[in-house]
């Protein structure tokens, strides 16, 4: 689909990658979404849910960054195949619509 010569799949990242067990959090896998990044983020947390927040999200996009295109293209399909997120309408505090004021009285 995007031309890319996939010969041969290399590692996503250099960093040491410890034991699921090891973790004392949960690790939920989330949904998976249109944004090809955060399907890419999902899986590194995973691997790494020991570490901080904000350590996960910048040595994330550090391997992103360094990603080959080839290695993306499995996170950016599973973007493509992601459902689009319904729009939800807002309810109202006091049950009725809000009514629509006039510029000028008649």
């Amino acid at each position: 689909m995007f031309g890319f010569g996939c010969a041969a799949k290399k590692k996503t990242c250099s960093k040491p990658k410890k034991k699921k067990s090891s973790c004392g959090k949960s690790c939920k896998s989330g949904k998976v979404t249109r944004n090809a990044f955060f399907n890419f983020l999902r899986e590194f947390r995973v691997k790494h849910c020991d570490w901080p927040v904000t350590k996960i999200a910048i040595e994330g996009a550090k391997c992103w960054c360094k990603m080959s295109p080839c290695d993306k293209k499995k996170y950016i399909d599973q973007a493509h195949c992601a459902p689009k997120a319904k729009r939800r309408r807002k309810k109202h505090k006091c049950g009725a619509r809000k009514r629509r004021k006039r510029s000028c009285r008649r």
